[in-house]
Parts: C-alpha cells; structure tokens; sequence
C-alpha cells in the first residue's frame, strides 16, 4: 500500500501537466503591453473547393487563386480594437458560390480567434465582386460550391 501512493501521487501530477498544456488556446496570442504593436500585412494562407464528385471546380474570372488572395488581402484593414489589444491569430471560414457564380451570403466560421476578426472578413468578402464561373456538375449543370480560406492576422 505504501509503494501505491507514491505511485498514484505521480500519475496525478502528470495528468495534471499534461491538461493544463493541452488546454491552451491553438491559434490565439492575446499580450496586452504597453509597447506600441504594428500590423504585418494580412496573409491570405490557402484556398480550397469543396465541389460535388465529378463536379468541375468553381474559378474566379478575375484570375488565378493568386489573384483572389491578392484581392482579399488589399481589401481586409487590421481592426483597431484586436492591434490594440495585441490579439492576432488565423481565422478559417467557408463560404459558397451560387449557382449564378454569386456569394451567396453563407458565410461558416470554421475557426476564429476574435469577433472583430469575423466582422472585418464579411465586409471586405463583401468588396469583392461577383466574378465567379460556377462549379458544374458531370451533365454541365452549375452547383453550388464551397470555397474555404485561411487568413492570418499578424501584429510585429
């Protein structure tokens, strides 16, 4: 019995250790200094289709997926309140392509670090223009499809 409690003493402690390491926030680093923080430039990170099997993929007529993340990212402005109080972190949302090659305005939060994040996503998505061709279907027929992003939001 005595041999038993050292043993459970340490287990406990571990499983202590490893809760309170794995219980951190993942994509969030909020400090509040009194330094003076700088937004990097926003970093549009990856894009990615969620089309119907046999479907072709929906394309932006502006360009490439280089375009699109030039054009999200000259249209996304750093929310003052999260410089100020140092929060950055990676939001990746989903929205989808109508079958007129519209936003349609279903705009999913996969993952966020803060609101003030989310709300300055929808208004620079909503900046840009409509210019998508449709996923279709293997009979030609358009569909709706999913394009999910990831950006991240950097202070120096």
């Amino acid at each position: 019995m005595k041999k038993i409690i050292p043993l459970l003493l340490v287990s406990a402690f571990f499983i202590v250790i490893v809760l309170t390491t794995s219980c951190k926030p993942r994509f969030i680093e909020s400090t509040r200094d009194l330094g003076t923080w700088r937004a990097a430039p926003i970093e549009v990170d990856t894009v990615i289709y969620k089309v119907e099997e046999g479907a072709t993929l929906p394309r932006y007529k502006e360009g490439s997926n280089k375009i699109l993340k030039a054009q999200i990212e000259e249209r996304i402005v750093y929310p003052t309140t999260a410089i100020e109080n140092g929060i950055r972190g990676r939001t990746i949302l989903a929205f989808e392509i109508g079958l007129r090659g519209e936003l349609t305005g279903n705009v999913k939060y996969l993952r966020t670090t803060d609101s003030s994040f989310n709300k300055e996503i929808i208004r620079a998505m909503s900046a840009l223009p409509n210019n998508w061709v449709p996923s279709k279907d293997k009979d030609g027929f358009a569909t709706y499809s999913e394009v999910v992003v990831t950006i991240n939001f950097v202070l120096e």
